[in-house]
C-alpha cells in the first residue's frame, strides 16, 4: 500500500486544496473548528491559480512559506461516485429539469449524464475538462498526499498524527450528503451509461485507479506519480 513520504513532508506548511464534492465542506469545517494550522481556499481553485493569487484562510500570510515548502493536500474521488453525487446536488430541492452548471435540463440521470459528457464548458472543469481539474498544473498532479475519498476519515487522522496538529474532535462532519450515499452509485449505471462515461473520462480514471467497481486497491493514499494526467 502506498504511503506519502512523511519524513520528507515533516516541516512543511499544509495547505489544503479543494475539489468539489469530494468532502470539501467537512473538510474545511474541521480546519475552522479545531482551529487548524493549514491553509485552504472558500473557492475550487485551480493549482495555478492558488500559487498566482495566494487567496487563502487558515492562517495568517505574513507566516506563510513560500510555494515550495508547502505539502499539498487533497481529495480524489471515484468519477462514477462524483458524478451521482453531483446529480443529487443538483436535483435536491429542485424541480426536475431546472437548468444548473450551464448544461441544460434533464430529467432523469442518465439525460444528466448525457448532457455533463457532453459539455466542455463547465467553469471548475477548465481548461482540461477533468473532475479533479484543481490538483493540476498542465498534465501533472502537484498534491504530494492525495486521500481516496473511500478512506477520507482514515486519511485525515493519519494527517493531523503526522503533522501533530493536535485531536479533531468528532472526526469529519457529514455535510451536504445525498441520499445515493444509501443506495451506493453503482445502481445509477447500466451499460449505456458505462460506456458513454468510459468514453468521457477514461482518462481521468485510469490516472486515479479507479472502475465502476471502484478503486483499484484498498489504500487509504494515491500515488501523485501514478496520477499524473494521461492523455491521448
Amino acid at each position: 500500500m502506498f504511503e506519502p513520504d512523511w519524513e520528507k513532508l515533516a516541516g512543511k506548511q499544509l495547505a489544503y486544496i479543494r475539489v468539489p464534492k469530494t468532502a470539501s465542506t467537512s473538510i474545511v469545517e474541521t480546519i475552522r473548528i479545531n482551529s487548524l494550522k493549514i491553509r485552504y481556499t472558500t473557492m475550487h481553485k485551480s493549482y495555478d491559480d492558488l500559487v498566482e493569487s495566494w487567496d487563502w484562510l487558515g492562517i495568517p500570510d505574513d507566516t506563510a512559506p513560500p510555494d515550495y515548502d508547502m505539502a499539498w493536500v487533497a481529495v480524489v474521488r471515484n468519477p462514477y461516485d462524483w458524478i451521482t453525487s453531483f446529480y443529487e446536488h443538483h436535483s435536491r430541492g429542485r424541480s426536475q429539469g431546472e437548468e444548473v452548471v450551464n448544461i441544460g435540463k434533464w430529467k432523469s440521470f442518465e439525460q444528466f449524464v448525457d448532457l455533463i459528457c457532453d459539455t466542455k464548458t463547465i467553469n471548475f472543469m477548465q481548461p482540461h475538462n477533468w473532475i479533479h481539474e484543481q490538483i493540476y498544473s498542465g498534465n501533472k498532479c502537484m498534491p504530494q498526499i492525495l486521500i481516496r475519498y473511500e478512506k477520507v476519515n482514515e486519511g485525515w487522522d493519519r494527517i493531523v498524527n503526522e503533522f501533530n496538529l493536535g485531536t479533531c474532535t468528532g472526526g469529519l462532519p457529514r455535510t451536504n450528503t445525498n441520499r445515493h450515499h444509501t443506495s451506493g452509485y453503482r445502481a445509477y449505471y447500466n451499460d449505456k451509461l458505462i460506456e458513454k462515461m468510459e468514453a468521457r473520462w477514461g482518462n481521468e480514471l485510469l490516472s486515479l485507479g479507479y472502475t465502476i467497481d471502484g478503486p483499484i486497491d484498498d489504500s487509504i493514499f494515491v500515488d501523485p506519480e501514478q496520477c499524473h494526467r494521461r492523455v491521448k
